[in-house]
């Protein structure tokens, strides 16, 4: 069965899963194929799943087998933390047939699997958050979330955006406290030309 996932649905930051970009629209489907398929490799619980990526103009398409609809959740919502994604399609195999030893693995991993899970949907929705803020650049801002702690990290330009930062992230339900790490980079000060004293004649 083919299902499809567009980043506006989701509600709900992927766990020390940072990417920055200041133009996601320029990104190449082959940057955006990589990031999906890292951030896959990296999910505690997906990277035993053999799940391909395809990209065409932003647009992700997910195959291969995954063990519950959990997990088929989970993919999706991970491929649209990504920047540069536009919308996420998926024609993932659920594999039916679980022996006993693998039906109490997968048991075990039922709620890491969920944390995750919520996380990447947070994820998708910050970016989305401030790809859409008039007032914020995200580029230089990276955010970790430890279950309902959210770290903003890197820089802004102005004092503003920091705020606004803040805002958008303390809108979540799903996160109780924002620390905000942010710096203000140092804006240029114009300088006024000093002028030279005229030289004077004897």
């Amino acid at each position: 069965m083919k299902r499809k996932s567009q980043i506006p649905l989701f509600c709900l930051v992927l766990s020390a899963m940072v990417w920055t970009s200041p133009a996601w629209a320029e990104d190449s489907d082959e940057r955006i194929t990589g990031r999906v398929e890292t951030a896959l490799l990296l999910s505690p619980v997906l990277s035993g799943r053999s799940i391909d990526v395809a990209v065409e103009d932003g647009s992700v398409m997910l195959t291969g087998n995954i063990g519950s609809n959990l997990e088929r959740d989970l993919a999706l919502a991970v491929a649209a933390s990504m920047p540069g994604v536009s919308e996420v399609e998926e024609s993932l195999d659920l594999q039916q047939g679980e022996t006993g030893t693998e039906a109490a693995q997968n048991a075990q991993l039922r709620q890491s699997s969920f944390n995750e899970w919520q996380q990447a949907h947070i994820a998708a929705q910050l970016r989305q958050d401030f790809e859409e803020s008039p007032v914020l650049d995200g580029e230089n801002i990276t955010f970790v979330l430890d279950g309902d702690h959210l770290t903003l990290e890197g820089s802004v330009e102005t004092e503003l955006e920091r705020m606004v930062a803040t805002q958008l992230s303390q809108r979540l339900e799903a996160v109780a406290v924002v620390d905000n790490r942010l710096e203000v980079e140092e804006e240029p000060t114009a300088t006024e030309p000093v002028e030279m004293p005229a030289d004077t004649e004897d």
